[in-house]
């Protein structure tokens, strides 16, 4: 049987224009993280938290003059230091989201995040970092339980812009270093994904970032680099996240 190469090419071309269209519509952009699952397992003495924690008090009477905000007790504040940017300074919601904040903190104090880079950057949606391998795929050898509505968990904390959640991939339970803060409004998201924290000083910085210029997947031309993220956990009693290995 002959067979016509030109019509094989436009039935193969077709074909994959219909996967391509079937997965880009009905869903808006979401954040991804490629994440493998596993039987989960506690953490303790997983991390040895090798950097200092930072004082917001003497952070603020320094680099923030005037400013009389007096983050509540119990509620930890981390500062993303931006190479040749600004500081961008959160506090996180241990009560909304308790294992995620756990993670997080437990990331920062032991430095994993020094150095790595914001890979996906989405101007009115978010930006988007926090993997080892700066490139979408990377996660820290493990994953944690998602904690948000359609995972069962009561999460009320809505992703407006400021917001800081969890990247994960369809898995629920997937997500493991991946974080994202919310630029624009992103509020398709809740119930989705495990937000667990708010900007507080620095949003400005994160509106510089989220209109840096990007190229394929929307990663930033220019290396976009978290040079370190330190806690202040301002009376927070921090335990060891639970993790799946």
């Amino acid at each position: 049987m002959k067979i016509d190469l030109r019509r094989l090419l436009v039935f193969i071309l077709a074909a994959v224009l219909s996967l391509s269209i079937l997965v880009g519509c009905g869903q808006q952009e979401e954040p991804a993280e490629d994440n493998a699952d596993g039987e989960k397992s506690d953490s303790e003495g997983f991390w040895d938290g090798e950097v200092e924690d930072f004082d917001f008090d003497e952070y603020r009477a320094e680099c923030l003059p005037g400013s009389d905000y007096v983050p509540e007790e119990g509620l930890p504040i981390v500062k993303v230091s931006i190479k040749d940017g600004d500081d961008i300074i959160l506090e996180l919601y241990p009560e909304t989201a308790p294992n995620t904040v756990n993670n997080f903190l437990a990331l920062s104090r032991s430095g994993f995040y020094d150095g790595l880079v914001f890979h996906r950057i989405i101007v009115d949606f978010m930006i988007q970092g926090g993997d080892p391998l700066g490139t979408g795929t990377g996660n820290p050898g493990y994953s944690i339980d998602g904690e948000f509505a359609k995972n069962g968990f009561d999460n009320d904390l809505s992703h407006t812009p400021g917001v800081i959640s969890m990247a994960r991939s369809r898995d629920y339970n997937s997500a493991g270093s991946q974080f994202f803060i919310v630029h624009g409004d992103a509020t398709f998201l809740d119930g989705d994904y495990a937000a667990f924290g708010n900007v507080i000083y620095g949003f400005e910085e994160v509106d510089r970032l989220a209109n840096v210029k990007t190229g394929y997947g929307d990663k930033p031309e220019e290396d976009v680099v978290m040079e370190s993220i330190r806690v202040d956990l301002n009376g927070y009693e921090f335990t060891n996240p639970t993790i799946n290995n």
